[in-house]
């Protein structure tokens, strides 16, 4: 099957340019930016504080690109983190209108410290830096370290905010099973800190038919980290789970 979309779907406080790399090797793909996270918005639309409203939101934008675009075919989403609890839950309200799914380094529930959400609206850049030093693998430089808190401190803190909140609402755990309907793809670095290893494997154990990749040498955002080994994995994947639909 070729005739299909392919959406990339990013995390808290972070925007459609987190897909940089692999937008390079998929360059008919989607890397959306959700609501309000455009650098330096200041306009429209804030951002939501649920997975569910972030949900609508996508729907409503595929709907709209099909019609005006004439795009067509199912959807697959590469969902990151929140990203993959909004696939997630796409996939469980309008699983007709998928393809395939692929989760990376989420989970079933996403609980965030209290002291994150406390430390979002009162130190925003403190707890930028926390949540960075967080995000890093082992081998992440100081210079994409900076890149990367200057990328959240460009973003509004109520909407960054909002995000984590949203994570922390989120739970799945007793729908998984209604997620096997179309082929699943569970993708997590092994240095995991944010959304560790046992958060994936929970995931593929209650998704009936899903495979598990374990990238090594990778923190929470294993598609930059990695992006050689993620891409190769996704397009064999891709190749594989599609190829059986036609």
């Amino acid at each position: 099957m070729s005739d299909y979309r392919l959406i990339f779907i990013h995390g808290a406080g972070d925007t459609g340019a987190v897909w940089s790399e692999q937008m390079m090797d998929f360059p008919h793909a989607e890397a959306v930016t959700l609501p309000g996270h455009f650098p330096n918005e200041t306009a429209g639309n804030s951002g939501y504080n649920s997975v569910e409203a972030y949900t609508e939101w996508l729907h409503q934008y595929l709907v709209a690109e099909r019609n005006v675009d004439h795009k067509r075919g199912p959807v697959v989403l590469v969902g990151h983190s929140m990203g993959g609890a909004i696939a997630m839950t796409y996939c469980l309200k309008y699983p007709g209108e998928l393809a395939a799914l692929v989760l990376v380094s989420t989970g079933s529930r996403l609980r965030v410290a209290p002291a994150i959400l406390e430390g979002l609206g009162q130190d925003y850049p403190a707890t930028v830096a926390v949540i960075v030093d967080m995000v890093a693998g082992p081998g992440v430089s100081e210079q994409r370290k900076r890149a990367h808190r200057e990328a959240m401190e460009e973003l509004a803190p109520r909407v960054v905010l909002g995000d984590f909140e949203a994570c922390n609402k989120f739970e799945v755990g007793s729908e998984l099973f209604r997620l096997g309907s179309q082929p699943v793809l569970v993708v997590v670095g092994d240095q995991d800190r944010m959304t560790p290893p046992k958060y994936a494997k929970f995931l593929v154990e209650n998704i009936p038919g899903a495979d598990l990749i374990v990238i090594p040498q990778a923190g929470h955002n294993v598609m930059a980290e990695q992006p050689e080994i993620f891409n190769l994995t996704l397009h064999e994947f891709l190749k594989r789970s599609l190829s059986q639909k036609d």
